[in-house]
């Protein structure tokens, strides 16, 4: 018999812009984990419409018990048309695939897979933001993050025959999440990258949402620096953006975090740990923007985020970019 069902989400608690030194306000964010008394039926999944811009990157599996695999591409392409199909019917602007976002969804979420837990932060001590930027990334990336796991009462993973329902599933517990609902409706996101992992040796499925805010072209600045370098903050205004504000802000180094702090962790919603320690308004010539910004403040060595505000039609204090320099 099948024992075990379980789905899970974890939420995001959002930042807003400092344009001033006063504190800014902290909203909340309210996280749901959930246990369905009952097993899934299988269903036929609706026909949806191709899109122009589809997902492509593999999906990694564990390859080590004969189970179904999934069509990731495919079940990518059909998250994006649920995810865009409330945007539309919300009046929102559709989100468009990120690759470079879905790669970095795809690694946290094997992680969480294979290791058999749920949370924004990795093992590394990352959390979303820091994991984007690392990787190269410069917009503004806020993150949902959803379980499944399929068993037989003895442990051994229980074969998925209907992928599309597993992932219309995930939707619907996400959007009847107040917190994941709000970011995915978030009407400052302009494109998502969508992680899946199904690690079959545990029968564990992870899902990491990264929606991205895409508002400017930010020139090359350097990843590391030294306390007391300064940088320039030089780039474009992309359509819909304006007045940017610079946020200078501080965290200390991450440190390592174990499975089992992960699986035991208590703080189900995500906020970046950086403080506000400076703020800059950048000139502005036409589309452009400009900016030195002094990597210093008196907590020392750390991970400095330069996180650029902008104001669009929508949002007066819409994340833009949060570019991560470590410090030495």
């Amino acid at each position: 018999m099948l024992g075990l069902f379980l789905i899970g989400l974890l939420g995001w608690m959002g930042l807003r812009a400092l344009r001033s030194r006063q504190s800014p306000p902290m909203p909340t964010v309210i996280a749901d984990t959930m246990t369905p008394t009952a097993t899934l039926s299988p269903t036929t999944p609706g026909s949806a419409a191709p899109t122009t811009n589809t997902p492509t990157s593999p999906m990694p599996v564990s390859t080590n018990v004969s189970l179904p695999l999934p069509d990731v591409p495919s079940l990518q392409r059909l998250m994006l048309e649920l995810i865009n199909a409330d945007r539309r019917t919300e009046g929102l602007n559709p989100v468009i695939w990120d690759t470079q976002a879905a790669q970095i969804g795809a690694a946290h979420a094997l992680e969480m897979a294979s290791s058999g837990y749920l949370s924004h932060w990795n093992l590394q001590g990352y959390g979303p933001d820091v994991r984007y930027s690392l990787s190269g990334g410069t917009d503004a990336v806020m993150e949902n993050v959803y379980l499944y796991e399929y068993r037989y009462d003895d442990g051994r993973p229980a074969p998925i025959t209907d992928w599309p329902l597993v992932i219309r599933a995930a939707h619907t517990a996400l959007m009847e999440s107040p917190g994941h609902r709000a970011n995915t409706l978030d009407p400052s996101h302009t494109h998502v990258g969508i992680g899946i992992a199904y690690y079959a040796t545990t029968g564990n499925v992870r899902i990491a949402q990264e929606f991205v805010n895409r508002y400017v072209k930010l020139d090359s600045m350097p990843r590391t620096a030294r306390l007391g370098d300064s940088v320039d903050v030089k780039g474009t205004l992309l359509a819909g953006a304006s007045k940017p504000v610079i946020n200078l802000a501080h965290e200390t180094f991450p440190q390592t975090r174990t499975v089992d702090a992960l699986r035991n962790a208590t703080d189900l919603t995500y906020q970046s740990p950086a403080e506000v320690v400076d703020i800059t308004n950048p000139t502005v010539t036409g589309g452009q923007f400009a900016a030195r910004v002094k990597l210093a403040s008196e907590r020392g060595a750390g991970l400095y985020h330069i996180r650029l505000w902008i104001t669009t039609s929508r949002d007066a204090n819409a994340l833009a970019a949060d570019v991560i320099i470590r410090v030495q």
